[in-house]
């Protein structure tokens, strides 16, 4: 998200309340404002370069979600070093697009438009693929019954060298299914549970 003092924060919602005593959008105060709130009552909501300063060996997976985001990251990834330590994502395929143009050799996931595209198109899909390195899609489309995450898709991804990530998986037992289709990462609030997974399949890395 973006403060109104042009701050890159990290911060999953466009408002407030949901996370924080507080309520308005999070684009209408400045990072100053920001900076005696805490989600859930623990943690301060934190600026994206002190993220990166802070976990020099992490690589993060960035959404974009407010307006103007798409400009001001490239040039912080540049400032910091970073362009080779983020995967960068958007539900705006727009928003994704100019920051394709801002930063072209930052890895960027597949575009809402490109998942719809690989996972509906069928037998038309490996003539016109995105050209994002990560597919980040949940389990099933919540619009149609149709399941994303299918042994079809994943054969698809694999063959074009791209990744399957998905999200928000926070039940033991569908982590376990699937890791065993194949994905490639699993996006969780439950990480403790996720780690009791991985490190039971010899997955664990850290």
């Amino acid at each position: 998200q973006l403060t109104a003092d042009g701050t890159l924060v990290a911060f999953h919602d466009d408002t407030l309340e949901r996370l924080t005593d507080t309520a308005g959008p999070i684009s209408a105060r400045t990072f100053a404002d920001l900076a005696d709130l805490r989600v859930d009552d623990l943690a301060p909501i934190p600026a994206f370069a002190d993220l990166l300063e802070a976990f020099p060996l992490l690589v993060f997976n960035v959404d974009l979600k407010g307006a103007g985001t798409e400009d001001l990251l490239p040039p912080l990834l540049e400032r910091m070093g970073a362009r080779g330590r983020v995967c960068v994502g958007s539900f705006s395929g727009a928003r994704l697009a100019a920051f394709r143009r801002a930063a072209p050799e930052v890895l960027t996931s597949v575009t809402p438009g490109g998942v719809a595209w690989a996972t509906h198109a069928f037998g038309l899909r490996r003539l016109r693929l995105d050209r994002g390195a990560a597919f980040q899609i949940p389990v099933r489309d919540e619009r149609t019954p149709l399941e994303l995450v299918r042994a079809d898709v994943l054969r698809v991804a694999h063959a074009t060298g791209r990744v399957v990530h998905v999200w928000t998986v926070n039940d033991e037992a569908e982590m376990n299914r699937l890791i065993d289709l194949g994905v490639d990462g699993l996006v969780s609030d439950d990480i403790t549970t996720l780690k009791r997974v991985l490190v039971a399949r010899g997955l664990w890395e850290g």
